[in-house]
């Protein structure tokens, strides 16, 4: 799994690919995939996601110091299938921002997880992490 670090003004987040889910096998049918979430450069904080035929519901906890006042989020992610040319049916995130609902390959994660639109990012150079 590739994370690939972003950069904005005020929030450094992260991406999570679906299409990187599906090539490495990882959205069968309720199934639950752990991964190691990296925000704000401290020590990995694991995400759980439960895959669904229809959405995935995302598990995860975050605190704005990174030491107190931790806040579990668990939401679902509603995903849309749609073919491409080869007749392959591909996944793509519906963002779960109020008002968005933005067809997306990529979520951007802070204190909940979005798509580029909402978190009005602004892309550096690139650089990623593997997991």
């Amino acid at each position: 799994m590739r994370i690939k670090k972003v950069s904005s003004e005020t929030l450094k987040p992260y991406e999570i690919d679906v299409m990187n889910w599906s090539a490495n096998g990882k959205l069968t049918m309720k199934r639950s995939i752990d991964f190691a979430y990296n925000p704000k450069s401290r020590p990995g904080q694991p995400i759980g996601v439960y895959v669904e035929p229809h959405q995935v519901t995302l598990r995860y906890r975050w605190s704005y110091d990174g030491v107190f006042d931790w806040t579990d989020e668990r939401y679902p992610v509603a995903l849309a299938w749609r073919a491409n040319k080869e007749g392959h049916w591909l996944p793509w995130f519906k963002c779960p921002g109020p008002w968005c609902n933005r067809r997306t390959r990529y979520l951007y994660g802070g204190t909940k997880f979005r798509c580029h639109e909402c978190y009005s990012l602004s892309f550096g150079p690139d650089v990623f992490f593997d997991l």
